[in-house]
């Protein structure tokens, strides 16, 4: 048997290096408006409405009312979802290990850009 020494492991990090900075919170607010916008409001929840046979769950009763509120909140959470891959993939590369204002907003203008239907949607009502 070779004695080889055991490499050392990486600096582990703190609770306090792991939370996000406080002033990248501030666009959390915005990032969730434009999410439930765009859940309101986008062609795509028209689209699940549609296609509520294929996802709505059968325990629950077919209400048109209950299927629409659920194709909204999905949508939402999708785009909130989809928008923070850009967000992650920033933070993966710059090997940062907290959410820093520059993720925030970076997400923050991925939920606008899926969101651009909606506000076409929104202009068409006003």
């Amino acid at each position: 048997m070779s004695s080889q020494p055991e490499p050392s492991p990486q600096h582990a990090a703190t609770p306090e290096e792991e939370r996000a900075d406080p002033v990248a919170y501030q666009l959390l607010v915005p990032l969730m408006l434009i999410a439930l916008l765009n859940g309101m409001h986008s062609p795509f929840t028209a689209l699940l409405v549609k296609m509520a046979g294929g996802w709505y769950p059968p325990f629950l009763p077919p209400l048109p009312e209950l299927v629409f509120y659920l194709a909204q909140i999905f949508t939402a959470t999708l785009t909130l979802i989809v928008a923070g891959i850009p967000a992650a993939l920033y933070e993966r590369l710059m090997g940062t290990k907290r959410t820093t204002y520059v993720s925030m907003g970076i997400w923050l203008l991925g939920a606008a850009v899926l969101s651009l239907p909606a506000i076409g949607v929104v202009r068409q009502l006003l």
